[in-house]
């Protein structure tokens, strides 16, 4: 087989620089050992890598788990992780890795080739082992990769190019067959490592779990076989331990950060301008980065039980206007605190792939603009100022949100004033996590806040294509978690049906040029025809310790802190 050349392999990572001598068993990076860490967290609901994907066990996982690559500070995988070399055949069908030797689980058992064919073929390529299946690591014409090992290779083989095999493949956690393997013979894979059991925990990580006390902490212990060594030769990770704080919400954990219970703190845009006010007072160090890597927007439920205001919400003149009456200069200057961007389509402005010509369909504030939206709908008023459809029907519909999240509060709460302005009634209902996700996954809601995105927008198909198990404010029938979404009522327009083309053709298009303009298309779709109405997100902030040292990679990355925490020292 063939290796591809250098440049596509750039092309692939997206610009990376990628060294095929370049060794991680030595990383660039040189601190002082020991001492301690404190950040917030929440409890998380499964140490699974394959099922615990809410965001607590994830924040937990960064800290244990590894993968055959690693991120940059862009979000693409990019470095040599647990191989040491990688490439491309020039087909693009075959993304090889040469997988590291000498390297020890933290319970100290070898970690071989035999982890990771194991890893792929037994857990994340059979749909039932993982919480969403397997098809994000198929290819668009939905064949599984065939998975060969040669000594001390491992490749994985499609029936055509897989663009997004170096992200799929390349950053999914590796486990140690020898410690579930007996999980996976008696069927109870999912419950495995659930939080009852964390001392039979095994990992390549930086960090291995001590001690779970829930609703409390976490304590994360150093790794005493860690694979990685800084330019001295001194094994990684600097930091002896790191305890991850259980709040309960934002304000305890930013009085946790003021009274010094937390060395590390991504405060809210609420709260910035008073941590920064207390920045030289506390010895802190308090920056603001790019927009985060989120799109936030409020969805309408093209599928609403309520056949009358499924209508309305299928009409795209409605929806225009409630993106004319998105008051994003005031939800920036007053909920984000100045530190915040307007979102204009489905991917940030941090992203590579954004287009700033979707900024043409900004629907800046205006509601004569809306009410003429509203007119061009079949829409009007009657004598009280009460908005109607050609029906006849008063205007009036609920919208989900999180308490937790007080700038989803804030964003309906700005809303909802100005629709009532023009008629029409916007009730907010508040929900805990549990029973909003239920709502957004049995379709039965009129609509509700929600925040999606990360750097590749090839893995946003499960969001934005029609059969994607979170297009939620429109399911295909054959999701069929609902009665009343069927075949007959189905609303499938030509817009979607580009949108799909799309987000399928993307899938084994390798060359960057040809993806640019897949998704500045994709991009343009969106803001035109606005399935969803975008709002605005929240600029990346910092604030920790002085005594804390880290990469300059932070200043410009598309992560929280700590995001290496392999290279974070203190003095």
């Amino acid at each position: 087989m063939k290796r591809i050349s250098t440049a596509f392999i750039v092309v692939l990572s997206f610009c990376c620089v990628f060294s095929r001598a370049q060794d991680y068993y030595v990383a660039e990076v040189s601190g002082k050992p020991g001492g301690t860490l404190s950040v917030d967290g929440m409890d998380p609901r499964s140490l699974n890598p394959a099922f615990g994907n809410d965001g607590a066990s994830l924040n937990i996982l960064k800290f244990i788990v590894e993968s055959l690559l690693d991120e940059n500070e862009f979000g693409f995988p990019e470095h040599p992780a647990l191989c040491k070399d990688w490439w491309i055949s020039e087909d693009g069908c075959t993304l090889s890795f040469v997988i590291r030797e000498g390297l020890q689980w933290s319970d100290g058992q070898p970690f071989t080739i035999e982890d990771v064919r194991w890893t792929f073929e037994e857990i994340y390529l059979v749909a039932e082992m993982t919480l969403f299946g397997n098809s994000t690591f198929m290819s668009s014409a939905g064949d599984l990769p065939l998975v060969e090992v040669e000594g001390n290779t491992i490749s994985f083989t499609w029936s055509e190019p897989n663009a997004l095999a170096p992200r799929t493949i390349g950053l999914t956690p590796i486990l140690p067959k020898h410690s579930l393997e007996e999980y996976v013979a008696n069927g109870t894979f999912p419950s495995a490592w659930n939080i009852g059991e964390t001392e039979k925990v095994v990992v390549m990580g930086p960090f291995v779990i001590e001690q779970f006390h829930l609703g409390d902490m976490i304590v994360l212990e150093k790794n005493p076989y860690y694979w990685r060594f800084d330019s001295s030769g001194f094994r990684l990770p600097y930091i002896d331990k790191i305890f991850v704080k259980v709040s309960t919400s934002m304000e305890q954990a930013l009085l946790r950060f003021e009274a010094g219970e937390l060395d590390v703190y991504n405060p809210s845009a609420e709260q910035f301008p008073r941590v920064l006010s207390m920045a030289e007072e506390k010895s802190w160090s308090v920056l603001a980065g790019q927009p985060r890597p989120l799109t936030e927007f409020l969805m309408f439920n093209f599928n609403a039980p309520d056949p009358v205001k499924r209508e309305w919400f299928r009409n795209e003149h409605f929806r225009k206007a409630i993106a004319y009456l998105m008051d994003r200069e005031s939800i920036l200057n007053t909920i984000f605190s100045g530190l915040g961007a307007s979102i204009h389509g489905p991917l940030s402005s941090s992203s590579i792939y954004y287009d700033p010509k979707v900024e043409e369909f900004s629907y800046d504030f205006s509601p004569t603009r809306a009410r003429l939206e509203l007119k061009r709908g079949g829409f009007e008023w009657r004598s009280d100022g009460t908005c109607i459809d050609s029906y006849g029907n008063p205007v009036r519909f609920e919208i989900l949100t999180c308490p937790w999240n007080s700038q989803w509060v804030g964003i309906v709460t700005v809303l909802s004033d100005q629709l009532s302005k023009i008629g029409i009634n916007a009730t907010t209902a508040f929900m805990d996590w549990d029973t909003y996700v239920t709502k957004a996954h049995s379709g039965t809601f009129d609509s509700m806040t929600l925040a999606e995105g990360g750097a590749e927008p090839g893995l946003l198909t499960m969001v934005y294509h029609s059969r994607g198990v979170r297009h939620y404010w429109n399911y295909h029938p054959d999701y069929n978690l609902s009665d009343h979404i069927t075949e007959e009522t189905y609303f499938y327009p030509d817009w979607q049906k580009r949108i799909d083309e799309i987000l399928e053709v993307q899938r084994y298009i390798v060359d960057l040029e040809e993806r640019c303009q897949l998704f500045s298309e994709f991009q343009l779709v969106m803001a035109q025809h606005l399935p969803i109405v975008f709002t605005a997100t929240q600029l990346l902030l910092y604030a920790y310790d002085n005594s804390i040292h880290h990469g300059p990679w932070i200043y410009g990355s598309m992560f929280e802190l700590p995001w290496r925490p392999w290279d974070v020292w203190r003095e």
